[in-house]
């Protein structure tokens, strides 16, 4: 969720609707399955599947967002750092709606920093 919407909203702020479009739909898809974690109340594993078809997806329009509008480099750069943002220790005894939330939250952090620098570049005009 935090590479999709990492990606997809610095996009946005890069000048390109479309990658942003298809980046915020990524984030959403993710956030489905977020939702289905805390509904069920149980610890449901992602597969590589659906964690390795988001994260090159998510990549694949970061790129895109930094050859095709004006997303700075370094701006997509940091989205390197959610997966190791989702790796921190979550707590133990919480329940796993409580978790899921609270991972998705240390992968937004770096993905709030992408879009700080992102606006940031927007403002200077590079």
């Amino acid at each position: 969720m935090g590479l999709g919407l990492g990606a997809g909203i610095g996009a946005v702020l890069g000048a390109s609707a479309l990658i942003g479009q298809y980046g915020m739909a990524l984030g959403a898809a993710s956030g489905g399955y977020v939702l289905l974690v805390m509904l069920l109340g149980r610890r449901v594993s992602a597969g590589a599947s659906l964690a390795l078809g988001v994260s090159v997806t998510a990549a694949l329009l970061a790129c895109a967002a930094v050859l095709l509008a004006k997303l700075p480099w370094y701006a997509a750069a940091v989205l390197g750092l959610v997966p190791l943002a989702a790796r921190l220790p979550l707590p133990d005894r919480a329940h796993p709606g409580i978790q899921a939330v609270v991972a998705v939250f240390y992968a937004m952090v770096p993905a709030a920093g992408c879009w700080a620098i992102a606006w940031a570049a927007s403002r200077t005009g590079g």
